[in-house]
């Protein structure tokens, strides 16, 4: 899949994209259990467009900019108007 396809609402994303940054982490709290982690967004580009990933947890230290990366069985949401990628819990990310 590109970048380009992308709708929100989409789910079963797989695909390979460039960092081109990535954003400082912050701690955020989660509503539902009112723990804390890590939450830092990340620029991806293929050749049909851009558009953020979501990182969360450990996954905020696993890419940086200028990587190849692969996302397998992502999903898709909107967020401020903006469509995001999301790996999610049932979804894989890897550095190519």
């Amino acid at each position: 899949m590109k970048i380009g396809e992308l709708k929100p609402g989409m789910d079963s994303v797989d695909l390979t994209a460039k960092v081109t940054s990535v954003s400082e982490p912050r701690e955020v709290m989660i509503r539902r259990t009112g723990s804390t982690t890590k939450l830092a967004t990340a620029e991806i580009s293929d050749d049909t467009g851009t558009i953020t990933l979501v990182l969360w947890g450990d996954q905020v230290n696993l890419i940086s900019g200028g990587e190849e990366i692969e996302i397998v069985n992502g999903y898709t949401r909107s967020f401020r108007g903006q469509t995001q990628v999301n790996v999610g819990r049932r979804g894989k990310l890897t550095v190519k």
